[in-house]
């Protein structure tokens, strides 16, 4: 997947620097899991994105790249949840906040699925105090379809059909 300023490439083994940078970073994983993971716990995270990166050829976790500098700023992924639903979401490092990424990231990805023909339906999950990504969505046509919580966190989930 490729915008003007990003391109967005499958994780592989020897990525995992690039992933720690962020699963590491407690700004990053605030809103995600509450708190930074140890390397430890990224570590067997990283062989969970791993897996699916092999078992869904054309879903997965990618590296985000700007096409400039050839750095790594964020992880972008869209993984199914169901045969007919996927999850899309992005992590970004705090430097390339506020640049327009997050939603270029999450464009690209739903013009991804909009290309699977097996996909009927896009969900997100968010931190409800995460506004920008709450924008985000909205813009892209997601509606809120539940606000509790999920894994003890809260969180709102988002759907919007292809």
């Amino acid at each position: 997947m490729r915008s003007e300023r990003l391109v967005l490439e499958k994780f592989r083994e020897e990525d995992f620097g690039n992933y720690y940078r962020l699963a590491g970073n407690e700004l990053v994983m605030r809103m995600v899991t509450g708190n930074a993971l140890s390397q430890q716990e990224a570590e067997e995270k990283y062989k969970q994105i791993l897996a699916v990166n092999l078992s869904q050829e054309e879903l997965g976790y990618f590296a985000v790249k700007t096409i400039a500098a050839n750095s790594c700023i964020g992880l972008g992924k869209i993984v199914l949840t169901d045969p007919e639903e996927a999850e899309i979401g992005y992590l970004l490092l705090p430097e390339s906040w506020g640049k327009g990424y997050g939603g270029e990231i999450a464009r690209l990805l739903v013009k991804h699925a909009q290309g699977l023909p097996y996909l009927r339906t896009l969900s997100a999950i968010i931190d409800p105090a995460n506004t920008a990504s709450k924008r985000i969505l909205e813009k892209l046509d997601f509606k809120l379809f539940y606000a509790g919580a999920l894994d003890n966190l809260p969180a709102e989930l988002y759907k919007r059909p292809l």
